[in-house]
This record gives C-alpha cells, sequence and structure tokens, in this order.
C-alpha cells in the first residue's frame, strides 16, 4: 500500500492529488477509526481551498457519528493548544499546507493532547482510507456540528502568561510581523501588543494566494521584511510560515538570521534558566546549536527530521527544549508541538533580559556557514537516489563517518553534508555546514551535483 502521510499529514496540489474526494474519504477514514460518538475540531490557515476542502472532511466525519467543532481560520499551534486543553475533544483535523505554495494543501490529524498523530494511528487512517470499509452512521446518528471562535483567543492568553520579564526591564520594542497573509496577522501583533511592544503589519491581510510573498520564510523571500526593518528602525522583524507555526528573524540592522542561530540563542537562554538539560533536534540543525548548549552546561540529542518526531524525543527525554534549524521550535513548558508565538516571546524576552540587541546576540555566536539546497526528485526515484548515493559516497570517502538517522550525514574533519528526501514534496534536499562558506558551497554542489548524475542512471529510475 502506497504510503499517505508525509513527515506532516497529506498534501498535494489542489485539483490534482488533493481534492474534495481526499479530504472526504479522510474524514471518513479518521471517523471510522476514532469511532461514533467521539469529537473532533477542524481548523484552517487562509488558503482559498480551505472552506472546500474543510466541509469535505467535516461531511466524511460527520457521516461516520463524529461530532465536529469547526474553529474557523487559526493558527497551527492555536489548534493544537485548543485540542490539548479540551477534554471533550479527541482529536483534531487541520486544513493546511504550512509553507507551500498556495496552490498546495493538505490535512494533518492532531492527537488529543495536541501532538501530531502518532504513526500507528496514521497507519490505520491509511488502510481505512484505501480498503473505503466505513462505519457509516444511521439518519438518526450522525455527528452534529458546532463551531467556537475562542481557538486564537486562548492560545494568545496563553503564551503571555509565560511571557517572563522584570518590570524593570520591559520597553517597548518595534516589531515588524510578516505572516504572508497567513493567520499569523490573528495572533502575533495582538500578543506583541498586550506585552508594551510596537507590531508593524507587512502582508497582514488574510490572503490565501499569498501575493504579497511566498509563505516560506526563508531569505529570499524576505527582501520587503528586511527593508521595512530598517526603514521603520525596528528593533526586530519576524516572518512566519503559511500555519504560523515557524518564526524566522530579521536583527536590527535588516539582516536575515539563519533559523539555527535564533534556536541557539533561545536554547542557551533556556538552558540557563534550568541549570542545564537536555535539547532534543533533527541530523539537519547546524553546530553552532550544540557548541552554545554545551557551553550553557546542557546537553543535545539528535534526532531524525520531522516536528513530531522531536516532540515525542524531548517528552521521553524530559527535554527543556527543542525545535528544527527552519524557524519551527518546541516549549515544552507550554505544548509539545512547534510554535512560533512563543519562538516570538522568548526571543523579545531574551533581548530584554540582556539588555542587548539581536545583532549584538548573534554576533557572539560560534561562526559556521550552512549551504541550504535542494533540486527536484520524484517520490519514486527517492529510494534508489539514496542507496545510490551512499554507495557513491562511502566508496569516493571511506574514512569518513556516516549516520543514517535520517538520509545520511557524512562528516568530513572541516564539516558535514546531509542528504535527504522531503516527506512533504517531490524534492531531494543537501545540506552543508563548515567554518568556511566556500567549503560550506562546494560540499553542497558536490553532492547536489552527484545526485542529478544519479537520478539520470537507468538503475535508479527503475527503482
Amino acid at each position: 500500500m502506497t504510503r499517505l502521510f508525509g513527515t506532516d499529514g497529506v498534501r498535494g496540489i489542489v485539483g490534482q492529488d488533493m481534492t474534495h474526494e481526499v479530504a472526504l474519504r479522510l474524514g471518513l477514514a479518521l471517523g471510522t477509526h476514532l469511532g461514533a460518538g467521539s469529537t473532533v475540531a477542524i481548523g484552517r490557515d487562509a488558503r482559498l481551498s480551505g472552506p472546500m476542502l474543510s466541509a469535505a472532511a467535516v461531511a466524511g466525519l460527520l457521516a461516520t457519528g463524529v461530532n465536529v467543532v469547526r474553529l474557523g481560520v487559526a493558527t497551527t499551534p492555536a489548534i493544537q493548544y485548543y485540542t490539548s486543553q479540551n477534554e471533550e475533544v479527541d482529536a483534531a483535523v487541520i486544513v493546511t499546507a504550512s509553507h507551500n505554495p498556495g496552490q498546495w494543501n493538505g490535512l494533518k490529524f492532531i492527537a488529543a493532547d495536541g501532538t501530531e498523530a502518532s504513526r500507528e494511528d496514521e497507519e490505520h487512517v491509511e488502510q481505512l482510507y484505501a480498503s473505503q470499509k466505513f462505519r457509516l452512521a444511521s439518519w438518526k446518528d450522525v455527528g452534529r456540528l458546532s463551531s467556537d471562535e475562542t481557538c486564537n483567543d486562548a492560545y494568545v492568553k496563553a503564551v503571555q502568561k509565560k511571557f517572563k520579564v522584570p518590570d524593570g526591564k520591559r520597553r517597548k520594542l518595534r516589531v515588524v510581523v510578516d505572516p504572508a497573509g497567513g493567520p499569523g496577522t490573528l495572533v502575533t501583533p495582538r500578543f506583541l501588543r498586550s506585552i508594551g511592544c510596537e507590531p508593524i503589519l507587512l502582508h497582514g491581510e488574510l490572503d490565501g494566494t499569498f501575493a504579497g510573498r511566498s509563505p516560506e520564510p526563508v531569505e529570499d523571500n524576505l527582501a520587503k521584511l528586511k527593508e521595512r526593518v530598517k526603514e521603520t528602525k525596528a528593533d526586530l522583524g519576524v516572518a512566519h510560515d503559511g500555519d504560523a507555526d515557524r518564526a524566522i528573524f530579521v536583527d536590527e540592522t535588516g539582516a536575515f538570521v539563519p533559523g539555527d542561530q535564533s534556536f541557539a540563542l533561545i536554547a542557551e537562554h533556556l538552558v540557563k534558566r534550568h541549570k542545564g538539560g537536555l535539547v532534543c533536534t533533527p541530523v539537519s540543525t547546524g553546530s553552532v546549536v550544540e557548541e552554545v548548549v554545551t557551553r550553557a552546561g546542557g546537553k543535545v540529542v539528535y534526532t531524525a527530521v520531522g516536528s513530531p518526531i522531536v516532540g515525542r524525543r524531548m517528552r521521553k527525554d524530559k527535554a527543556v527544549f527543542g525545535g528544527e534549524e527552519n524557524g519551527g521550535l518546541i516549549f515544552p513548558d507550554h505544548q509539545y508541538c512547534r510554535d512560533a508565538l512563543m519562538s516570538v516571546a522568548r526571543m523579545v524576552e531574551l533581548i530584554l533580559t540582556s539588555g542587548k540587541s539581536l545583532g549584538a546576540l548573534r554576533s557572539a555566536l560560534p561562526k559556521f556557514f550552512v549551504s541550504k539546497q535542494k533540486f527536484e526528485c520524484a517520490n519514486e526515484a527517492k529510494d534508489g537516489l539514496a542507496r545510490s548515493l551512499r554507495d557513491w559516497t562511502r566508496a569516493k570517502y571511506p574514512k569518513a563517518r556516516i549516520d543514517e538517522t535520517d538520509g545520511f550525514k557524512v562528516y568530513f574533519e572541516d564539516g558535514w553534508v546531509l542528504a535527504r528526501p522531503s516527506g512533504t514534496e517531490p524534492i531531494y534536499r543537501v545540506y552543508a555546514e563548515s567554518k568556511s562558506e566556500a567549503r560550506s558551497v562546494a560540499l553542497a554542489k558536490e553532492f547536489v551535483d552527484e545526485s542529478k548524475r544519479l537520478l539520470r542512471a537507468p538503475e535508479v529510475k527503475a527503482r
């Protein structure tokens, strides 16, 4: 059976592999999995296809006798927090494609505790989806539909309670907020005002087409944010992805702050507060995090890529902090999922309590250079490419240490390379790191070029 779920739900291009029929069947499968009488909350980001896919999923759930609470447009972490805080809610569905462009959409399932559904639950839903052996309710036992508009409000208030800055150190920071037209616009400016900051909105109207900028908060998409920070003489800039579970920062000079640097700064802040502790992160994260955490008296544990994997490891090992290098950070004292608003809260907290600007804070970090590349790779070719690229690497670099926690990571004396397939798109990613920028670029290029050569080989295409 073909795997339906990727690393973060089911995604596809609307009208092609993500249709109302897919959403309906997923609703029927989830409802059958949960059982009649269960309650499911459903929320969405601002994509144009959101209402259509939500309605289809709701129809499937109701048909199996499951009650549904509609939350409307909300951030992913707000929906997860709502789910974890309401005992009558057994699961949630979030209609989002996160950082993917507007033509994409998807559904992700959330467990009762607010974390992403387990792989075991996803597999059972996949089996039901494929077999279509759904348990349909009788006419009088179909599920009941209701709405609750308090989701974002409760979430913002919860983050406010976690914000910790002595009154004597509080001051009015000016923060440019770029939610890319996503639901971050409903929470981040409000939170900043509540703690005495001045938010300046960029792309601040809900826009399911993402006309202002692409929803992925990478440096190439944030030129306007960097300009606005400089124009307004702001203290900070923050960009969210399409569902606002990630936060990427720009410092007061308008300089882009890579995700592993903001991760390292907040990790150091929290490890010092806890006087040690464990930090969990995927193998894709830069070495700056481990150096800073170790220096602060903590320890780093590496996992496979994917925020659900990181969150579960954090819970198992009682970690004080964790997350991914793409701006998706997890705060276990709040919830075990990526949380952009809590990231904003902790970054503002760090700037205020330290009395230093973000630029000054990051200038003290160990210097590493990371080159991130990606290229198209059909899903059916990913396994073949992984095997061929691993074989080539072992033949060319027989003394290099290889870590196969996720994809494969090759360690050299002066850096490392990670090559792994995306779990959400038909692409392959190659990350390379070194203390020399030229070396990191050269390492990434070598492995990307070799990958593209191998993809042309008949044996790779056939696998």
